[in-house]
């Protein structure tokens, strides 16, 4: 179990998930729609665990925040990108209704998710979420991939190439419509602990593990 401080999280997401993960894992927390990297943060406290954050954001001026509030910490790396199938740049909508939506969360790449009227249009760049972690280097078994996209959960997950780089516990802020994701998720071998708040969905890796025998590692036998 990995011990972190007094949560951050919306809902305690922080403290579950540290008690998910197993020791055998790369300790890395990947946070997709990370914000400013410590309101509501779901990673901002594996940082001081020893964890490498990798701190996905597309809205400008909340990845500056994210970079300046860990400029301190050489372990954190902070990509201004919004997931997209393709390398490129796309039209991005910020929530300007700072009364209902303080820190602008529910900005998306889709207009139709934002309720508000008031609406800026960015255009910001877009990868794959495997371009980022090939990037980064991420290892096959790594311990954390948190995604909250506002509609784009589903196109986050597709891209982050769970066939070869698989988190031990994935967290996703799955809405009202949570099957599309539950489903995908479960074919690709991952389990549903619990939902948070009613808003977060918590998965673990349910695939068996391959062991690696001493002789295979040292390229003997077959």
């Amino acid at each position: 179990m990995v011990k972190i401080a007094a949560s951050r999280s919306q809902h305690g997401e922080d403290e579950f998930i540290a008690g998910l993960i197993p020791g055998d894992c790369e300790p890395l927390f990947v946070d997709v729609g990370a914000n400013d990297g410590v309101s509501w943060s779901n990673s901002y406290n594996f940082a001081a665990a020893g964890f490498r954050l990798l701190l996905v954001e597309p809205m400008p001026l909340y990845a500056a925040r994210c970079a300046l509030n860990h400029r301190d910490n050489p372990n954190v790396f902070v990509e201004p990108y919004a997931i997209s199938t393709e390398l490129g740049t796309a039209s991005f909508y910020v929530n300007l209704d700072a009364d209902h939506d303080l820190l602008a969360m529910r900005s998306s790449l889709r207009r139709e998710v934002i309720p508000s009227d008031a609406v800026s249009e960015v255009m910001v760049p877009t990868a794959p979420l495997s371009f980022l972690l090939a990037k980064h280097r991420a290892a096959e078994r790594y311990a954390v991939l948190s995604v909250d996209a506002e509609g784009m959960d589903l196109q986050v997950l597709e891209t982050a190439d769970l066939d070869r780089r698989r988190p031990q516990v994935i967290c996703v802020e799955n809405g009202l419509d949570d099957a599309p994701v539950r489903t995908f998720l479960a074919g690709k071998g991952y389990r549903l602990i619990t939902k948070l708040g009613e808003v977060n969905d918590i998965f673990v890796d349910d695939r068996p593990r391959r062991r690696t025998w001493p002789w295979a590692r040292r390229g003997l036998g077959s």
